[in-house]
């Protein structure tokens, strides 16, 4: 069993009443405490505990939204994962009680009554999916250390290892996702960018460079449908207080040039997408009705859909198959066009991981 080098610490939350058990360099500590401020200061002191410590957190059924809310010291939590969605995504099962998964994989248990014998089956349910070959790594998400939406403070661990991947035809690659006002049954047109978003991967060691995301306000259909709201999760003031495409075009530009992915030597990346439809036909269309240009480099793209089925020889229709082929859990939601990036990226930071070379 490898453990994180970080402290490992499973986090049980039951109303008033907080224990976590922290594992580190082989040595397995109990605490608990009435609030969580006093908890995880008690974790601090631990006799022999490296005061520069970080920690990856494990609950079950407690989410990343919920634990950056609570009265956690955020500067010294690393990683986090949810048992509970990592069970139910590697075994592709529906969401289940902790006894519920432990009755399933039959995990010998004492019993649960007590937020002690919890973490006890929590660590065995851990244990066992280390055994069954889950790779825990692709399911530990970061806490949100600002004030705003998680979503927006996505981190993926890099890869440590970078002599295992492969060279890359690109050093960087820029994940796009256009959302568009969009009608049900019915296409719109002109079919206005509403979300113009991108997420930029060092094809180098994978590690995550920056993240563009604006919210656009449309000009020919000003007002979003039901249906496009309730697919997108846009809302209709956020596209209110947007900017014209033409204004999120140069921020966009800027921002590019910012990273120096557009230089004088030419543009320093290429385009992933998922599917061809965001820069054959959505950009295009919105370019023409904004009356503008734009430079060559949104003239190439990688299809990921295409390279996946190639490189897996395996199929595979839209984000969620892929992602359930590579059994990662979703973060965010499915059609917000920068959870969607952040998702893809995942999807391509495996695919590297694995061996492929995409071009």
């Amino acid at each position: 069993m490898e453990w994180p080098e970080e402290g490992l610490v499973i986090y049980v939350d039951r109303k008033d009443e907080f224990g976590a058990r922290l594992i580190y360099r082989g040595d397995d500590h109990w605490i608990s405490a009435i609030g969580t401020a006093t908890l995880f200061q008690n974790i601090f002191r631990i006799e022999g505990l490296d005061p520069q410590m970080s920690m990856c957190v494990l609950t079950y059924g407690i989410t990343v939204e919920k634990l950056s809310q609570a009265d956690l010291p955020l500067e010294r939590i690393e990683y986090f994962v949810d048992l509970k969605e990592v069970y139910c995504t590697y075994y592709k099962e529906k969401k289940i009680s902790l006894l519920g998964a432990a009755k399933a994989l039959k995990i010998p248990y004492q019993g649960c009554k007590t937020i002690k014998e919890e973490s006890d089956v929590m660590l065995k349910l851990y244990n066992k999916l280390l055994e069954d070959g889950c790779r825990m790594e692709h399911y530990w998400q970061a806490l949100a250390r600002e004030e705003k939406s998680t979503s927006n403070d996505f981190v993926i661990p890099p890869v440590t290892d970078v002599m295992r991947l492969k060279k890359q035809p690109y050093p960087h690659y820029i994940i796009l996702d256009f959302e568009a006002t969009c009608e049900n049954n019915r296409r719109i047109m002109p079919q206005e960018i509403i979300e113009f978003p991108s997420v930029i991967l060092s094809s180098k060691d994978l590690s995550i460079v920056d993240q563009f995301q604006v919210y656009i306000r449309p000009v020919a259909h000003p007002k979003l449908s039901k249906f496009c709201i309730e697919l997108t999760g846009i809302q209709q003031e956020w596209v209110n207080a947007g900017a014209t495409f033409d204004v999120a075009y140069r921020a966009y530009h800027e921002w590019l040039v910012k990273n120096k992915m557009v230089t004088s030597d030419g543009a320093q990346f290429i385009f992933i997408t998922c599917g061809d439809w965001d820069l054959k036909t959505c950009l295009p269309g919105q370019i023409t009705y904004s009356n503008m240009s734009v430079p060559n480099h949104f003239t190439r793209w990688i299809n990921i859909k295409r390279s996946f089925s190639e490189f897996y020889k395996t199929k595979m229709g839209d984000m969620i198959s892929m992602m359930d082929h590579l059994k990662l859990p979703m973060m965010g939601r499915h059609h917000s066009g920068i959870d969607d990036c952040r998702n893809i990226t995942r999807i391509v930071q495996r695919m590297l991981q694995d061996g492929a070379v995409l071009r």
